[in-house]
């Protein structure tokens, strides 16, 4: 079956066509991810200098001679209305 030379131009044309548009597509996605990923990391970095910018908490006068990992003695007081 003989399409003829306007079939082929066209479809070669449509197929081209086809083409920039898949590689336009891809560049708008490309560009989407990478404006988020930029805004991502600037929240991020924001949130990272803020927790910064606070001032450390006071240690109670108590607390300061405790090593990290002692043991403590913890008292629990119950009701008896019973």
């Amino acid at each position: 079956m003989y399409l003829g030379t306007s079939t082929i131009y066209y479809a070669c044309r449509l197929k081209r066509w086809m083409n920039d548009l898949i590689v336009f597509i891809y560049g708008i996605g490309f560009a989407c991810v990478t404006g988020a990923a930029f805004a991502f990391m600037w929240k991020s970095m924001s949130i990272v200098q803020d927790e910064l910018k606070k001032p450390q908490r006071n240690l109670h006068p108590e607390m300061r001679d405790v090593e990290n990992g002692e043991e403590l003695l913890v008292f629990k007081a119950e009701d008896d209305d019973g």
